[in-house]
């Protein structure tokens, strides 16, 4: 396994943290136009529309769209990002999430931290409400929230030394996000580059200030 490196995204110094052996890498996702073979993956699906609130008041939330993408992350971290600019401190941001319990954002670049090393073949899916979805946090191991605001350039998701830039289907917007991840194994090196973990975004509309990052549970594992 590939020891403790720099890696450098868009000319800074990016992170501290273990990566794994590039060689390993799914052949899909290390050859050229990978960006369009992985986007060709994600998937409409309406029939898994649902709803959820109440007839006591509270706001009425429905599952809108759906995104279904094979993404992939290195040296334990992914981003979501909208038109991130040079001035954005990379490995500051990374610092604060690793400080932070794992979520840490500088403008228009939230960083996300998974106990996973890597996982080359993930599962990523994208869900858009209309309100806030219901709270389903028993089932997931790994929980962040915070706020992100989608500008014309969309927002996109990416990681360490991939090329990826898997566009998510976003459209412009401030959005509360929840960030949920499971199928862990073990902290680290999992054993595998595709290790079986699955992450989930749900994006809904927020008004006013931005919420800041913040862990809303976390893997005992």
């Amino acid at each position: 396994m590939a020891g403790a490196v720099r890696l450098v995204m868009a000319g800074a110094v990016l992170s501290v943290l273990l990566g794994c052996d590039r060689s390993e890498v799914v052949e899909d996702l290390r050859t050229p136009g990978a960006a369009e073979a992985a986007d060709s993956v994600r998937a409409v699906d309406p029939a898994n529309a649902g709803s959820a609130g109440g007839v006591d008041g509270t706001a009425v939330s429905m599952l809108e769209h759906v995104q279904v993408a094979t993404a992939m992350y290195d040296h334990g971290q992914f981003y979501l990002y909208t038109n991130v600019w040079d001035g954005v401190d990379y490995p500051g941001v990374v610092d604060r999430a690793i400080e932070a319990g794992g979520i840490a954002q500088d403008g228009p670049l939230l960083v996300v931290l998974s106990s996973h090393q890597c996982n080359f073949a993930v599962t990523l899916r994208v869900e858009q409400w209309s309100a806030q979805p219901p709270d389903d946090l028993d089932d997931w191991q790994e929980v962040f929230a915070a706020s992100i605001d989608v500008d014309a350039f969309g927002l996109l998701y990416e990681s360490t030394t991939s090329v990826q830039n898997l566009r998510l289907e976003a459209l412009p917007g401030r959005y509360a996000v929840r960030i949920s991840g499971r199928g862990f194994v073990q902290r680290g090196w999992p054993g595998s580059t595709t290790p079986g973990d699955e992450w989930r975004v749900q994006l809904w509309p927020q008004e006013g200030d931005r919420q800041e990052p913040a862990r809303l549970k976390a893997w005992s594992g």
